[in-house]
């Protein structure tokens, strides 16, 4: 018997994700399929992706123009799968939610906003009585972000050692001369990061085609791209060990991150 199960997993300004689960004999196999919103095309997105996976960097698998229920867009490989050895996850998303700050200062201002269940921790009522204690509270409020899937797993169990951080600063550094030597501009946005749960080892992936520019038709110097190549993956990075990394840790691989870069 085989069952199929979708699931809406991000829904940004470009593409709606949502995960393919299907099952059979009792074994899951599972697709991610992006259904392009504002008439975004496929196209630009494949041909990012064909050419970065000619240049042999890390990126997804599978990605492929497809339909499904009659809607053209994109399947790819799940970069999470049940039972993974840890997850890949996107600063760019914790970059851009929302936190409970922002939210329960909305609410105050008018009580027919949404209060999210992730915000219901704190104690509304008495923000309300006294808005100064929104201040006092502030850093926990910030902190406390609505999220889903992945990044909320992965930034609310905070990972506390990297195994391989030196070895994969210097590959990664590599990585970002080889897109350059191929005429190519990384924004930061592009990167995944996943540690390993079993090694603690940490890896990354290109898997958002949305940020990548080809320059082999424009006259950008080698130097101008690899210093920007450089600078987006430190960005990334930096970024990742902030939202990701447990508080007492953080200053050691932010350190190393300047001391290879």
């Amino acid at each position: 018997m085989t069952s199929k199960k979708m699931e809406l997993i991000g829904n940004g300004g470009h593409w709606a994700v949502s995960r393919i689960t299907t099952t059979e004999n009792g074994i899951s196999k599972s697709i991610v399929f992006k259904k392009p919103l504002k008439n975004q095309k496929p196209d630009n997105n494949i041909s990012n992706y064909r050419l970065i996976f000619s240049c042999n960097l890390p990126t997804l698998s599978k990605f492929s123009k497809t339909t499904i229920n009659g809607i053209e867009g994109i399947e790819a490989e799940d970069l999470n799968p049940k039972n993974c050895d840890g997850f890949y996850v996107s600063p760019n998303t914790i970059r851009n939610s929302e936190n409970c700050a922002s939210i329960i200062i909305k609410y105050l201002k008018n009580s027919k906003e949404t209060l999210p269940g992730d915000c219901k921790e704190f104690n509304v009522s008495e923000y309300i009585k006294h808005p100064e204690k929104i201040e006092e509270d502030i850093d926990k409020l910030i902190e406390k972000r609505i999220l889903k899937g992945a990044e909320k797993y992965v930034y609310e169990n905070k990972i506390n050692t990297i195994s391989n951080f030196n070895n994969f600063l210097i590959k990664s550094k590599a990585d970002m001369k080889k897109a350059s030597d191929n005429q190519i501009e990384l924004f930061s946005d592009a990167f995944f990061f996943r540690v390993s749960q079993s090694t603690k080892g940490i890896e990354y992936k290109i898997a958002d085609f949305d940020c990548i520019i080809s320059h082999k038709k424009s006259k950008t110097s080698h130097q101008n791209l690899l210093n920007g190549n450089l600078s987006y993956f430190e960005t990334a990075l930096t970024e990742f060990i902030e939202f990701f990394v447990e508080k007492n840790h953080k200053e050691t691989y932010i350190t190393e991150i300047k001391n290879v870069w």
